[in-house]
Parts: structure tokens; sequence; C-alpha cells
């Protein structure tokens, strides 16, 4: 992965948590329940993503794993 495929990933992630904390407080929620109700959606994203990745790790699912076999 690139730098700027790195820059890329921060900036939507960081689009991604605004987006869902303004559409929260657009649907009534104070900002502090916004803040939190927003970092709970990217955690729950984060820890998908890892268990996605983990399971790849252990079925054996790898680019490097496929390449090779």
């Amino acid at each position: 992965m690139r730098r700027i495929d790195v820059f890329g990933v921060g900036f939507g992630i960081l689009l991604v948590g605004g987006l869902l904390y303004g559409g929260l407080q657009a649907l009534g929620l104070d900002a502090q329940r916004a803040g939190i109700w927003s970092q709970v959606g990217l955690m729950i994203g984060l820890l998908g993503w890892l268990a996605s990745y983990f399971l790849r790790v252990v079925t054996g699912n790898m680019t490097y794993n496929q390449q090779r076999g």
C-alpha cells in the first residue's frame, strides 16, 4: 500500500465518522450522545475488519498463500 493510499483510507474513516456524527445529531441526539454512538459505530467497523482478517489468517486465505499454491 502506498503512502497516499494510507492517507486516503485515513481521510475516508474520518469522513465516515463525521457523517455518522452529523447524521445522529440530525436525528435528534445531543452532541455527547452522537459522539459516543459514532465512536461505537467506528469501533464495530474496526472489530469487524479485524475479525475478517483473523478469519483469513486462520483459513490460510491470504494473498501470499494463494500465490504459492
